[in-house]
């Protein structure tokens, strides 16, 4: 993985050539490591630049972590790197230092954000349909008290009437009510 490209296999030899690194195993599951810890002690600049990049490679690190286990899963869509900020940061190197990450990570990182932001969109629109149903509501709990008061001024219009009639009826001789 280390060597993902022509001219990092190019480094990477070189640098196990001056024994600097260490290499062990065949060509496809070959590991590399530091040859000693005084390497980086002693060499002011890999140290510098170990320091500087101390927090992409823990970020790294994990993505490739989660990558390995993905992919020993059958790449199952649960165990894609999770949103928040465990994504932001994969997603923050992989647009950093592309050059960095192999191709499968760089691909498990996208599947990643793709299914995040479907599901970012599936609450989003989830959220706008309960909006809708709430304003639906709301017009026809209004229309609905409209109606009613509608009714009550009818009914008491009606029930005057019905009382004026009355009285009107008693008013005539000969009409019992």
């Amino acid at each position: 993985e280390a060597a993902y490209d022509p001219a990092s296999e190019r480094l990477i030899k070189a640098l196990v050539d001056a024994r600097i690194l260490l290499s062990s195993g065949s060509e496809k599951n070959a590991t590399i490591r530091l040859a000693h810890q005084r390497v980086l002690e002693n060499w002011r600049r890999a140290k510098e630049i170990a320091a500087a990049n101390a927090e992409f490679y823990r970020i790294r690190d994990d993505v490739e972590a989660l990558r390995r286990r993905w992919d020993k899963s059958s790449k199952q869509r649960d165990l894609l790197i999770p949103k928040g900020v465990p994504l932001a940061e994969a997603e923050s190197i992989a647009k950093r230092y592309p050059g960095e990450l192999g191709a499968p990570t760089l691909g498990f990182i996208a599947a990643s954000g793709k299914r995040a932001r479907f599901r970012q969109r599936l609450i989003a629109a989830t959220a706008v349909l309960f909006a809708v149903l709430a304003v639906g509501a709301t017009v026809a709990g209004i229309r609905a008290w409209q109606a009613e008061q509608t009714a009550r001024r009818n009914f008491d219009v009606a029930s005057a009437l019905v009382t004026d009639v009355a009285q009107g009826l008693r008013n005539v001789e000969g009409v019992r009510v």
